[in-house]
């Protein structure tokens, strides 16, 4: 959970244990932008250019996207397989308070899930001097879109 109006990041375990209890509103909204950018591979339609997001090609198989929101200017480096499927996003996002390194999300295992190509899998990671750090893999297991319902 982020709270915006406190700048401050909480994340917790089932709702009950706090693993980040960190302050720093510029860092953390920068830090959870990025984060919902990288999640819009699962939302491919947010990826459409627009006032706020525009795509520079930088050759046949990557791309710069640079998103701009309440004076927030954010970019990834994407990279593309031959048929156009994100493998790699790589920015610069802030480990901490203070270290801003490389962190880098490569999607893969691209199906179709209601109607709409997806990748079923992410792994993260940082981009350190003493090497990769991966930290997350995601497996996708069921997808819907446009449920006329509160969860």
């Amino acid at each position: 959970m982020y709270l915006a109006n406190e700048g401050r990041l909480i994340a917790t375990i089932l709702s009950t244990v706090n693993v980040v209890n960190s302050h720093g509103k510029q860092q953390y909204d920068e830090s959870e932008l990025l984060r919902w950018l990288s999640e819009s591979v699962w939302f491919p339609t947010n990826l459409l250019p627009s006032v706020n997001l525009q795509w520079t090609a930088i050759d046949t198989l990557s791309a710069i996207l640079n998103f701009n929101h309440n004076g927030l200017a954010l970019f990834y480096i994407i990279s593309f397989n031959e048929i156009g499927e994100i493998i790699q996003m790589e920015t610069k996002r802030y480990l901490d308070e203070k270290r801003f390194e490389t962190w880098i999300i490569k999607p893969g295992n691209y199906q179709e899930r209601n109607g709409i190509i997806i990748p079923l899998e992410a792994e993260v990671f940082w981009r350190l001097k003493e090497g990769d750090f991966s930290y997350a893999k995601f497996r996708v297991q069921t997808m819907e879109y446009d449920i006329a319902e509160r969860f």
